[in-house]
């Protein structure tokens, strides 16, 4: 995997499981609402995910102080990054609208 366009394309294709695996598990519960029974879908797989990927951050001290670096909002010096995101957050914010 190279560059963040790379990332971002392996994330999409995550994102599209993940809404695809919430709306199965979702749709064949007896919550007795199908609204529901999407919403506690989304719940118990964001929690499991969330478990996957703190145990995988955790197992490495420099992936967890990267991730660290990131998630408080660092962007400094990633200007290279930015200018790779920029396209890609216009359309969202497009489609968004």
């Amino acid at each position: 995997m190279t560059g963040v366009t790379g990332y971002f394309w392996l994330a999409l294709a995550g994102a599209a499981f993940t809404a695809t695996l919430v709306y199965l598990i979702g749709t064949r519960t007896n919550a007795g609402s199908s609204t529901l029974g999407l919403v506690l879908a989304g719940v118990a797989l964001a929690a499991v995910m969330s478990s996957l990927i703190t145990l995988l951050v955790v197992r490495d001290e420099a992936v967890y102080a990267h991730l660290r670096f990131w998630s408080m909002g660092q962007l400094t010096g990633r200007a290279a990054v930015l200018d790779d995101i920029v396209p890609f957050a216009v359309a969202g914010l497009l489609l968004a609208l």
